[in-house]
């Protein structure tokens, strides 16, 4: 929520965000932004992508590698 708040703040519609460390990958909606990522089984080393919701039609597929 708090990088959200800071995208809002500076009127940014996407970011990618390092260091995640959730486990495997996937897409969730927080806010008015939806992040996508990637991780591996342990919790270190995942990197991510932050959108603004509405664009979120305009991607095709995520697919993490």
């Amino acid at each position: 929520m708090q990088v959200t708040t800071e995208l809002e703040k500076y009127r940014t519609d996407n970011a990618a965000v390092q260091e995640i460390r959730w486990k495997g990958s996937g897409v969730r909606d927080t806010g008015n932004f939806t992040l996508m990522w990637s991780g591996i089984e342990s919790n270190a080393v995942g990197t991510g992508c932050l959108i603004k919701r509405k664009y979120k039609e305009a991607i095709m597929n995520f697919k993490a590698v």
